[in-house]
């Protein structure tokens, strides 16, 4: 493997930022059907929290879009298994 960061990883450190910066429980995101595979090494880890059918029309068709999310408290455990082989935690933020 080299050292170059691969679409979950990234993610990853843009999630860590996210709850080492503010106070959210939960983190969603959204994806286009058209745009699973590129980001499957991370939203396949995330709970699925909705799918809008044929939401989004684009190149002549209907695209479904959906929506999954992380908890804070879920976040360490999705998190190694992202990146297993990098260093650092995510600092709990209680209110």
């Amino acid at each position: 493997m080299t050292d170059a960061l691969d679409v979950g990883e990234a993610l990853a450190m843009f999630v860590d930022f996210l709850f080492q910066g503010w106070n959210f429980r939960k983190v969603y995101f959204e994806a286009a059907e058209f745009n699973l595979a590129q980001f499957s090494s991370f939203f396949d880890l995330l709970e699925p929290e909705a799918q809008y059918r044929q939401h989004i029309f684009l190149s002549d068709r209907w695209w479904d879009l959906h929506v999954k999310s992380v908890w804070r408290a879920d976040w360490p455990a999705v998190r190694s298994r992202l990146m297993p082989d990098r260093r650092g935690t995510v600092p709990s933020r209680q209110s």
